[in-house]
Parts: structure tokens; C-alpha cells; sequence
């Protein structure tokens, strides 16, 4: 009886322990009461063991080298990319799903340990969509979807299971499988790194090179089941050249017959525009789910991993926004640069072309015209790279990807004056 008192006695000073951290978080504002906070408050909400309780405090503890490398730079970058507050919050969560998962977080994870850290985490995520609807039952005994009224001390998919709610479900879901894919992406960083380590040292490497394969596999299984609005901010490139290429056409024909005519030449008039297009970063529709900001650290940090070039984007972005000699064009998820006509004498505005097809009409063809199209702007376009080139050789970008967008005219263009 006295045991049970005592064990009585110390629930109930955990407890207020919890909401004193709480009451500190709301009146003071500071990141280690926050912290503190949340990891009580998730304690309680999640059921956790005495055994789990010591497991807590691993959360500084990071398993690689590369992930130590990567958070050394996000402390760097503070406040200019990455959100501080964000990233510990992931911290936190992350330690909390290998606390569920019974694995170590400060050790690189065999193959094999990987995967039942994976399946362990899914099985949880996915627990209530076997119902059909949102369950809040099931949703209140789940560890994960705990951490979800922890993290934001809401108790809205609880006690409102609607659309609204699904959606803060998804965007959590999507949460948690981004803090999976940042595991798996870290993994085949050290897999490539040990590759060519031991490439170097003519060593057997068929074991990591089937790991390696092995870890994309599982990563794109992933990366599917993502909230399409975030599995497109994760993979899709921010920066390209446009070439758009605007072409008038017009055709010359002599009358056979009431219903016959005899094509006997076409002109065109082209003009062409290349344009930096930059993508700004975020998530491509808009979402006011509450777990929204840690969604985008995580792709931030996950890009940042695969090499995505997020940084040098930023600055390419602020170097020709301040650059007066470049247009902006700003659309809902685009924003577009082009050289100013003044700064571009060495490009010909138009150039006009005449094809005569009374030696071979069969020459003629929508697909002989986007060819033609196409062509007489090669040089144009060149003269007009050279110069974003000059600007865009500065950073630390090896390639940048060429779309071209052709758009033909019938009527109306220079393309009608009599050749």
C-alpha cells in the first residue's frame, strides 16, 4: 500500500512538473523551457516505460558524422535558411520514433535494423486507415499521432474528424515519413562515401553496392506516399533556362479548282527570349496545416543532403533581383528574369525566313515548320545564354537545365509581309 502511495505521490509530481514546464514555455518564451515542455508533455501523452524515459536523453546524440556535418551548417545558416526552433523540434520527434522502434539513434544501423526501424513506424502511421474514416479511438491510443497533440498541444483530429482534420492527419503523416526519407538519404551518403573509399583502396565493394541500390529502392517507395504538394517541393529542380521562342507564320497559295490549292511557299518570323526561371522555395500549394513549418526544414535539410543547390538558388535569386539590368516577372510559383532589350544590342531582334516549295511542296509539314522554328534561333539564343552565364558562373551551380517553348502565330506578324 505505502508503495503504491509513493508511486501515487510521483505520477502526480511528474505531472505538475510537465505543466510548470508548460506555464515557463508560455510566460518566458525560451527555447530550453520549450524544449523541456514538450519532451514531458509527450511523455505523458505517449505512455512511455522507465525505460524509455533514460532513451531521452540521446536527443543531442547524432548516429554519423554526416548528419553532425549537416546540422553544423544549418547552426551556421540560422536565420538566413533554416529555422532553428524547426530543426529542434524534428530533433525531438526523431528521438521519439526510435524510442517507439526500440533501436539506437547514436549508431549508423545495420541493413537490416533500418528497415525494422522503417516497418516499425509505418505500421504505426498507417495503423487507422484500415477503419476506412478517421478514428479518433485508435487515434489517441497511437504513440505517433500523440506526439502530433504533444508538439502543438491541439486536440483537433481528436475531437474533429472531418476533412479539415484528415488533412492535418496527411500533412503530419507526410511529417513523419520526411524524418524516415532524411535516415534513408543519410544512409546512402555514408554508403557512397565508404564506396569510394574503399574504390580507392581496390577493396571487394559489391556489398555496398547492392546497399546502396537496395536504400534508393526503399527511399522512392517513400517518398510516394507523400502529400503530392510535398513530394514535388522534395524531388523537383528550382532553377532552369527557359528559351521561349515566338513564331509567325504564313503560307502563299495559288487556286487550282473551287476545291483545290496549290501550296507554293511559306515565310516565318521569329523572335526569341531566353529567361532564368527560379522557383521559389516552398510548398507548391497552399497549406495551413500546423505542421507545415517543419515540413519545409526537413526538405530543406533533405535537399540540402541530395545535393539540391538551395543555397547558391538563394543567392542567384537575391543577385538578380537587386540587378537593374534584368526584368523580373513574378507569377504564383515562378519568378522569371530576362535581359533588358537595352543591354542586348548584339541580338537580333527578329529574324524573317522564306521557303519556296514549288520544287517539292511535300517539304511542307507542321513538323518541318517547329524544326525550322527552332533553328534559326540557335544563335540568338547562345548570344543571350553568354550573358545570364557570365552572371550565373559565379556560383556554385554545375548545371542548369534548358526547357525550350515554342509558340507559333498564324496571321498578324511580320511573317504576312509579301516575301
Amino acid at each position: 500500500m505505502k508503495n503504491m502511495k509513493n508511486m501515487k505521490k510521483m505520477k502526480v509530481s511528474i505531472i505538475l512538473l510537465a505543466l510548470i514546464f508548460t506555464v515557463f514555455y508560455f510566460l518566458l518564451r525560451e527555447e530550453e523551457k520549450f524544449l523541456e515542455s514538450v519532451l514531458f508533455m509527450t511523455h505523458i501523452k505517449s505512455f512511455l516505460d522507465d525505460v524509455d524515459k533514460t532513451k531521452v536523453g540521446r536527443i543531442t546524440k547524432f548516429y554519423n558524422k554526416i548528419l553532425e556535418d549537416l546540422l553544423q551548417v544549418i547552426k551556421d545558416l540560422r536565420g538566413d535558411f533554416f529555422k532553428g526552433d524547426q530543426i529542434k523540434n524534428f530533433l525531438i520527434i526523431r528521438s521519439f520514433l526510435f524510442i517507439f522502434s526500440g533501436k539506437p539513434m547514436d549508431k549508423i544501423l545495420l541493413m537490416e535494423e533500418l528497415e525494422e526501424f522503417k516497418n516499425c513506424i509505418l505500421s504505426l502511421l498507417f495503423e487507422y486507415k484500415g477503419q476506412g474514416y478517421v478514428n479518433s479511438i485508435l487515434l489517441e491510443k497511437n504513440k505517433i499521432y500523440n506526439l502530433y497533440r504533444s508538439f502543438f498541444l491541439d486536440e483537433f483530429i481528436f475531437t474533429k474528424p472531418d476533412s479539415k482534420s484528415l488533412k492535418e492527419i496527411e500533412y503530419f503523416q507526410s511529417l513523419i515519413l520526411l524524418i524516415l526519407i532524411l535516415e534513408y538519404e543519410l544512409h546512402i551518403k555514408y554508403y557512397e562515401i565508404k564506396l569510394e573509399r574503399y574504390k580507392k583502396l581496390k577493396v571487394d565493394t559489391s556489398k555496398y553496392k547492392e546497399g546502396l541500390q537496395d536504400l534508393k529502392v526503399v527511399k522512392r517507395e517513400l517518398i510516394q506516399n507523400l502529400v503530392k504538394s510535398v513530394r514535388q517541393s522534395l524531388t523537383c529542380g528550382r532553377i532552369y533556362f527557359l528559351d521561349r521562342i515566338y513564331t509567325g507564320f504564313d503560307t502563299e497559295y495559288q487556286s487550282e479548282s473551287d476545291t483545290q490549292n496549290s501550296l507554293l511557299a511559306y515565310t516565318t518570323s521569329s523572335y526569341s527570349r531566353v529567361n532564368l526561371c527560379i522557383k521559389p522555395f516552398g510548398i507548391s500549394e497552399e497549406s495551413t496545416s500546423k505542421s507545415t513549418e517543419m515540413i519545409l526544414e526537413l526538405l530543406k535539410m533533405i535537399r540540402f543532403v541530395t545535393n539540391k543547390q538551395d543555397l547558391e538558388i538563394e543567392k542567384i535569386l537575391k543577385c538578380f533581383s537587386d540587378d537593374k539590368r534584368y526584368k523580373k516577372q513574378i507569377s504564383k510559383n515562378l519568378v522569371m528574369f530576362t535581359l533588358d532589350s537595352s543591354e542586348s544590342e548584339v541580338i537580333q531582334s527578329i529574324k524573317n525566313s522564306y521557303y519556296d516549295l514549288e520544287s517539292g511542296v511535300e517539304s511542307y509539314s507542321f513538323k518541318t515548320l517547329v524544326e525550322k522554328s527552332l533553328s534559326s534561333q540557335n544563335e540568338n539564343i547562345y548570344n543571350l545564354n553568354k550573358n545570364l552565364i557570365t552572371v550565373i558562373k559565379n556560383y556554385k551551380i554545375p548545371r542548369i537545365p534548358v526547357k525550350k517553348e515554342l509558340i507559333l502565330i498564324a496571321h498578324f506578324t511580320t511573317a504576312d509581309i509579301c516575301s
